[in-house]
């Protein structure tokens, strides 16, 4: 993305900085989280992979708006009709406020708050659910990920400090029954068959469609991690898993 077309930044509460792309009074919201381990900033191929799906969506609606949310990184930070949108450690930050959302956090520093109405629907891209290394996709894929066990473990350790794992900040630890009353009505999640991640993405998935009513899981084999957002920095054309994410979203916003 050029500079020149760089989407205007707004101040929130707190500090956070958001980015506009599209229509700001758009009836159809996207919240986007960019992934990067809690410890990258965004990148601009995440904001060219989000214009991309807008701009395939917008074929179709043209009053579409997407939030692009730049979440404090560690060290400084540890730990309408809606959809939230995140990859990565941005998928991750979606689940741990839906969780928050449904399981209020019992630590008093985490603000407590509600919505008026369910969330239409949230996409998940290689969600980074489960921070160990022993899974068996985590040695299958490790000379084909883009990212290794080993880092994403390093980084966990960053992010978490001396936070303890749990259902919260890991989402495949969540206990059976965790996800029922989730106030969103459609799931997406998506995953390369290339991942370390796939395991633990794949049984949370799993769990998820067992205890929700409506949960696409999408597991595109050899792909790796993000590849959706890695193939714009490329400059590479849209793939498969890009595809489907559009179609789920296009079928989304005409409900």
């Amino acid at each position: 993305m050029s500079q020149q077309k760089a989407p205007p930044n707004i101040l929130v509460p707190k500090g956070t900085t958001t980015f506009w792309l599209g229509n700001p009074a758009a009836e159809k919201l996207i919240i986007y989280f960019p992934g990067g381990a809690y410890c990258l900033p965004a990148l601009p191929n995440h904001f060219t992979h989000l214009e991309a799906l807008s701009a395939d969506i917008t074929q179709c609606w043209n009053n579409i708006g997407a939030l692009f949310l730049a979440y404090e990184l560690v060290l400084r930070a540890q730990w309408p009709h809606i959809v939230l949108q995140g990859d990565s450690a941005g998928a991750h930050l979606a689940l741990a406020l839906l969780s928050h959302l449904v399981h209020p956090h019992p630590q008093e520093i985490v603000a407590r708050f509600l919505v008026d109405e369910p969330l239409r629907k949230t996409m998940l891209l290689s969600p980074w659910v489960d921070f160990g290394i022993n899974h068996a996709s985590s040695r299958g894929n490790a000379d084909r990920d883009i990212v290794s066990a080993q880092t994403l473990n390093s980084w966990a350790q960053i992010f978490l400090g001396q936070t303890v794992e749990d259902e919260y900040n890991c989402p495949a630890k969540a206990p059976a029954g965790w996800w029922r009353d989730l106030p969103v009505s459609r799931i997406f999640v998506g995953a390369g068959g290339d991942e370390v991640l796939l395991d633990p993405v794949r049984e949370t998935a799993k769990k998820m469609k067992a205890e929700l009513p409506d949960v696409s899981i999408s597991i595109v084999p050899r792909d790796f991690h993000v590849e959706p957002i890695t193939d714009f920095a490329l400059k590479l054309p849209p793939g498969l898993q890009f595809k489907v994410m559009a179609s789920w979203l296009n079928q989304t916003f005409s409900e």
